[in-house]
């Protein structure tokens, strides 16, 4: 079967698409995420069904809503069918259809498929770089089994059947087991038996019998034998019979020789593929070069640059500190404008043109304690004035008083009638006169007298103060200003001084700008031809720094493609000196040939592959019929002789098959009567029990053989339905894996248990003891053997998805060239993300999603 194309409706990142598919090798060449993978699960999608809800991730159903499925167009037995396949239950509903539209069965794709199912076509004919791990766990009987699937349909189920029979026949009968019935029964009928023997006796009869039997059972033996040995030859020739159209085939092919070998193929190949690399290298570099020679001429400006550029090295170390100075001097003026000021305020404040220096802490404590004295004085000296003008008001009140009680009395003397009583009134209005004239008179002498006293000591003590304060005012140069403001303007005179400090220290550092100005014209006087000297210094600085910027980099510039150039030379005279020597092998390999060009070797090439697919059909058909079989078919002298002489062995078989029935029939009858003798007594009892013993035995070992044989059967019926190929697919891999190493293993050796290889040293090694990526190719190697002999059984398309990761750039071009080989029978399908690919193989074998 061989894909024709493909068509999806919708599947995954693919809607409405349509990709034509070379039916023997098509390279599908993509980055990641092309949906190279997408594509390989919609061919086996196809061919065996969609995946359920179980496994969501592998349904690739389109985001996008767009119809699920899509058709293969395919040739098989050279004829056209188109498979289409929807969404639904079952994997999807399937319609085969031939070239004329004519609807067919679906049983007829199973017709195709034969014996595969999705898991052995997954096994055997589809792998990526993930399945080539499975080497480490591979056996014979793994390959083995692989074999007896595909021999025949069904066959994975026998497969089962088989081990299920050897576990019963297990349970019944093991040779070195206890446990196991038959093993138990053959126990008890030994003692049995003895027990028989001493009962008996030495009856003549009875020997005679047990002779009879004996020699019934020498017979049936003897028979037996000869029923298996000419079943044997009655299998040997079904087998040549099954064998025969193989070698009237293999009698019909020819083959040609070709003076060429995959090693010349992989040789040239490279060569090739590496001279059209360095030519296109040398191609660059030529170009490159005259590039950089054309645009690496310099301008006078740059030239004067490059003669002088120590000189603006030191103009460049100037324009830092002087570009520094600037900034802050901008920045210092206009804090100079704000102490000017706040001086002027301060001044205005005061209403003079100078303010003396501020004064020193010891000073202003001496003034503070001086002003506080003379406060403290003055309030005393306020108090007493105010208490001496006080003095007279107190004296009237008094004597109103005074005179108020005269009035009194006065009046109630006029009022009260008793005598004694008015003679008390008028004593009394007489002291209260009397009494409030002394009284007045004495107290305010008295006070009059203290308070002058206290008065004439306040004014002498503030006097003194004064005239304290008026010293201290002279000394500190303050006589000009209030004393009161002595203390508060203290303040102001330390900001004056300080702004005065301040105002002096910006003018000296303004001064070495200037200083540091001058010096930086005179250092860029050189350049006065190139550089506009005039204007402010900050103008000049960025035009100097502008000039210098653009010709550095321009001399980087130039340095740097002076850099370059060199390198490109050197690269371009090595790549040269490369191309030489590629061409001189080459044409080594070509005298050796005896061609002259790419297109002998081309039109060679094409020789040589045709040559091989003769050669790899006649050594498959010749795999699979031996030396031994050929001289056996070749006595033959057609069909119809081999037919009839089994006929003939047919008919042996039947005789011999009658006379073991006849033997065995008269030997249950001799049986029969030994059994009747034994009846009596003891020995009656124990031939009894040795009799139904036996019946247990015998059926037990009937079981045992039932699921022995059985179990043989269908595992010789396998091996005949694979028609004993695995020798030579065992044959074809050991050819395979010696081309992909180089012929560094030679040969590949399998048992039930393990896989090894043998190198071209003799030594043997392990699957396990070998490097990833040559495991890998011993796993490539086999399953194109597999693939090659079974082609004539069951031709399907191989799938390989990247599965050349870990192989080196050589084994990676044997590996092509030995699928070219094995697609001259097998279709071959090969999904890559190597971008080498591309200048490899030719454009009209690859198909690259990138650009659908």
């Amino acid at each position: 079967m061989k894909i024709q194309q493909i068509q999806i409706d919708g599947f995954g990142k693919w809607q409405d698409q349509q990709f034509d598919i070379d039916p023997q090798f098509q390279i599908i060449y993509g980055k990641n995420e092309a949906g190279k993978t997408t594509l390989s699960h919609f061919i086996t999608s196809i061919l065996f069904g969609f995946a359920n809800g179980h496994q969501q991730y592998q349904q690739y159903l389109p985001k996008n809503g767009a119809a699920y499925g899509g058709q293969l167009t395919i040739e098989a037995e050279n004829l056209i069918y188109r498979l289409q396949r929807v969404k639904g239950k079952n994997g999807g509903p399937l319609t085969i259809s031939d070239e004329q539209g004519q609807q067919l069965p679906a049983t007829k794709l199973t017709e195709i498929l034969g014996p595969i199912d999705q898991q052995l076509y997954d096994s055997i004919f589809s792998f990526s770089q993930i399945d080539l791990t499975q080497i480490f766990q591979l056996t014979g009987q793994n390959l083995a089994d692989y074999l007896r699937q595909m021999g025949a349909v069904g066959s994975s189920q026998w497969l089962d059947l088989i081990k299920e029979h050897r576990k019963n026949a297990d349970e019944i009968y093991k040779p070195r087991g206890s446990k196991p019935q038959l093993n138990q029964r053959l126990k008890e009928y030994k003692a049995l038996n003895i027990k028989v023997q001493q009962a008996a006796g030495r009856y003549d009869h009875y020997q005679t019998l047990l002779a009879q039997v004996n020699s019934a059972s020498e017979k049936l033996t003897k028979n037996r034998a000869h029923l298996k040995q000419v079943q044997l030859e009655l299998e040997h020739l079904q087998g040549l019979k099954r064998l025969m159209p193989i070698f009237l085939k293999l009698k019909a092919t020819t083959t040609n020789q070709v003076e060429l070998t995959n090693e010349d193929i992989a040789q040239v190949q490279q060569l090739q593929a590496d001279l059209t690399q360095i030519n296109s290298q040398v191609q660059n570099l030529t170009q490159q070069l005259t590039d950089v020679q054309q645009n690496n001429q310099l301008t006078g400006q740059q030239q004067f640059y490059f003669d002088h550029v120590s000189q603006f090295e030191r103009v460049a170390q100037l324009m830092p500190q002087l570009k520094l100075r600037l900034e802050q001097d901008e920045r210092q003026n206009e804090q100079l404008d704000a102490w000017t000021v706040a001086q002027q305020q301060i001044l205005a404040r005061y209403n003079v043109n100078r303010l003396p220096a501020a004064t020193s802490d010891e000073q202003i404590a001496i003034l503070e304690q001086l002003q506080g004295q003379q406060r403290e004085l003055q309030t005393k000296l306020e108090s007493l004035t105010q208490s001496q003008m006080r003095t007279k008001p107190t004296t009237v009140q008094s004597t109103w008083w005074g005179y108020g009680v005269a009035v009194v009395s006065l009046i109630a003397l006029l009022i009260v009638p008793n005598l004694f009583v008015k003679i008390i009134l008028v004593l009394v209005l007489l002291g209260s006169l009397v009494s409030n004239v002394w009284v007045n008179r004495g107290a305010k002498d008295q006070q009059q007298v203290n308070n002058q006293e206290k008065l004439q000591t306040v004014k002498a003590y503030l006097d003194s103060v004064e005239q304290k304060l008026t010293n201290w005012g002279k000394q500190n140069k303050v006589t000009a200003f209030r004393q009161e403001q002595w203390l508060s303007m203290q303040g102001d005179l330390r900001r004056f001084a300080d702004l005065e400090k301040q105002i002096n220290q910006v003018g000296e550092q303004q001064t070495q700008t200037k200083i540091k100005e001058a010096e930086f014209k005179q250092a860029l006087a050189f350049a006065r031809e190139w550089v506009q000297l005039d204007g402010s210094v900050n103008e000049l600085i960025e035009r100097v720094e502008q000039f210098i910027a653009k010709q550095a980099g321009a001399k980087d510039a130039w340095q740097s493609q002076q850099q370059r150039f060199s390198i490109l030379a050197k690269q371009l005279d090595d790549t040269k000196q490369h191309q030489i020597v590629k061409q001189q092998q080459k044409t080594a390999i070509y005298a050796r040939l005896k061609i002259t060009n790419d297109a002998d070797f081309k039109a060679t090439h094409q020789q040589f592959l045709i040559a091989t697919a003769d050669q790899e059909k006649a050594a498959a058909l010749s795999s699979q019929v031996s030396a031994e079989q050929q001289q056996e078919l070749a006595a033959f002298t057609d069909e119809d002789d081999l037919a009839n002489q089994l006929i003939a062995k047919q008919a042996t078989v039947d005789e011999v098959k009658k006379t073991i029935d006849d033997a065995f029939e008269m030997q249950t009858s001799v049986q029969l009567e030994i059994n009747q003798m034994a009846k009596s007594g003891t020995l009656s009892a124990l031939r009894q029990q040795q009799a139904n013993l036996q019946a247990t035995i015998n059926q037990l070992v009937f079981n045992w053989l039932s699921e022995q044989l059985t179990s043989a059967w269908i595992n010789q019926a396998l091996d005949l339905a694979s028609k004993g190929r695995f020798p030579q697919i065992i044959k074809k891999a050991n050819k395979y894996f010696a081309t992909l190493t180089g012929q560094h293993y030679g040969k590949i050796e399998v048992d039930d248990e393990k896989i090894t290889v043998v190198d071209q040293d003799g030594d043997s090694f392990e699957v396990g003891e070998l490097s990833q990526g040559t495991a890998e190719q011993l796993y490539v190697a086999l399953r194109f053997g597999f693939a090659v002999v079974m082609s004539d059984t069951i031709n399907l398309p191989l799938l390989i998805d990247d599965g050349f990761v870990n192989f080196d750039n050589s084994r990676k071009t044997a590996v092509l060239n030995v699928i070219q080989q094995i697609s001259a029978e097998n279709q071959v399908i090969y999904f890559t993300a190597n971008d080498h690919i591309l200048t490899q193989m030719t454009e009209t074998s690859i198909l690259n999603l990138d650009k659908e």
